[in-house]
């Protein structure tokens, strides 16, 4: 029997439902696996092996690119300040 609330196991049910149509991000994944392990659908040890085989969740590509923009804009600044003070 599970342990999980009704709004739990609704949460489920749209988890499961990303996961097949190939929408599911990695946390969602994640957070698929904990709720079955949460709800003693599956053995702490299928638990840890399928949490292995989940992608790791990391910056996304649209945070790289901020990233790497503001890293951009504080050069132009500073070169700009050294450029105003050699003058």
């Amino acid at each position: 029997m599970s342990s999980l609330t009704q709004g739990q196991n609704e949460r489920l049910q749209y988890l499961l439902y990303r996961i097949n149509q190939n929408q599911a991000t990695a946390t969602e994944q994640r957070e698929y696996l904990d709720l079955l392990y949460t709800g003693g659908y599956v053995s702490e040890s299928d638990y840890r092996a399928n949490l292995a085989q989940l992608p790791q969740v990391g910056p996304s590509f649209g945070e790289a690119l901020v990233g790497i923009g503001v890293a951009v804009l504080l050069g132009m600044a500073i070169s700009e300040l050294i450029k105003g003070r050699k003058q």
